[in-house]
């Protein structure tokens, strides 16, 4: 709305009218600034939000794919003691439960799968929100399927690396129960065999969690300076439009004063 400067008894002279023009166009420019400065400010609000829920997400993979690492590392431990405890027992020779081995492997199978599905869910996860921020028409209905998807799955990873632990856990019961060991000597020996490969493929998904924190990390720093900046420009866009308000009062006090 155009600022129109107060009528005065005397007549105006041609500058006097184009100063106070000029003060009026000013004083839109900068109400104009403050209103684009707090539109700027409001969405880039929106977006920090957003980048902070996704950091915490990206946090939380991060610790529960340490947790899969650790624990990983500790069923490489167990498969070592139970190859050594199987060892002393090597010349009685028995036959070990097929049963048992057969839900080793399929265990293994399974999680090689699941983690597997993890990481495609993650990759697909991370392009989502890429392109979410390049297009906000994007449904965020999908970013949220995709990170219960990967929640989902990362918990199956949890719970089937319990499990397979427990398995570990029931063959080492075996091999200390029965009275001949060969056969439970080699099942042991393959066990820590493959659990290299386990522990290497939970050490990638921990280091696709770390960079994705990473990351998310960059983002937001990003994100939350330019609203910084947006939030600065905004402090000061009212101190101006105050200060050419008060210029304009005055500029008008001073003509109607000369009148009198």
């Amino acid at each position: 709305m155009k600022i129109q400067p107060q009528l005065n008894p005397a007549p105006i002279t041609l500058q006097e009218q184009a100063w106070l023009d000029d003060l009026s166009a000013q004083i839109i420019d900068a109400q104009y600034e403050v209103e684009q400065f707090q539109t700027i400010v409001n969405s880039l609000t929106e977006k920090a939000d957003g980048y902070q829920a996704q950091l915490t997400v990206a946090e939380n993979n991060k610790a529960q794919a340490y947790n899969h690492k650790t624990l990983a590392d500790q069923l490489t431990q167990s498969a070592l003691d139970l190859q050594n405890s199987s060892e002393t027992a090597f010349k009685e020779i028995v036959l070990a439960d097929d049963k048992t081995k057969t839900l080793s492997a399929d265990m293994k199978i399974l999680i090689d799968k699941l983690i597997y599905t993890v990481e495609v869910i993650d990759m697909l996860s991370r392009d989502i929100t890429k392109k979410k921020a390049l297009n906000p028409l994007i449904s965020d209905d999908l970013i949220n399927m995709t990170h219960t998807a990967y929640t989902d799955a990362d918990n199956a990873v949890t719970l089937t690396l319990v499990a397979l632990r427990s398995t570990f856990t029931a063959e080492a019961s075996n091999i200390e129960t029965e009275a001949t060991l060969a056969l439970g000597y080699h099942r042991a020996k393959e066990l820590y065999k493959s659990a290299p490969a386990l522990s290497s493929s939970l050490d990638q998904a921990y280091t696709n969690a770390d960079a994705n924190q990473v990351q998310m990390e960059k983002s937001y720093a990003m994100i939350a300076q330019e609203l910084n900046n947006a939030q600065a420009s905004l402090n000061t866009a009212p101190e101006k439009l105050a200060k050419l308000q008060a210029v304009l009062t005055a500029a008008n006090a001073a003509i109607n004063g000369r009148s009198h």
